[in-house]
């Protein structure tokens, strides 16, 4: 199947986009790195968990409906940051704004609510100025 390439052109925009588009939707990485990975991009999701349950598959679905504005990392349970709680979690990185950001599950726990929930998420916050 023929696809237009449509990422960036920076070494990891293009590693990015050839493992997306080759079915690679998430990237394994450990506890240490996930700092130094959600760091190093401008929007990111991290599962933290066992990829062996439903939410995980909706995290995965997810990952596979989106263009290559976000890049979705998976790691141990025991990676999930204090302020989280527990696995299974998936939160947002963000190099703007508050980050992390857990999603809390909002709506029926479905890919399509996640879909929606991150790219809601993914716009920086503004301010209401008054006079």
């Amino acid at each position: 199947m023929e696809q237009d390439y449509t990422g960036g052109f920076a070494e990891e925009d293009i590693v990015n986009w050839v493992l997306k588009a080759t079915g690679h939707l998430t990237e394994k990485i450990s506890c240490n790195e996930v700092k130094a990975k959600t760091d190093g991009q401008h929007l990111s999701l991290v599962f933290f968990g066992d990829v062996e349950t439903a939410l995980y598959k909706t995290f995965e679905h997810a990952a596979g409906r989106t263009k290559q504005e976000f890049t979705f990392f998976n790691t141990d349970a025991s990676c999930v940051p204090s302020n989280m709680g527990s696995a299974p979690a998936i939160a947002l990185y963000r190099n703007f704004d508050e980050s992390p950001i857990q999603w809390s599950g909002e709506g029926d726990h479905g890919e399509g609510t996640l879909y929606e929930w991150m790219n809601d998420q993914s716009l920086p916050h503004f301010f209401e100025f008054t006079e």
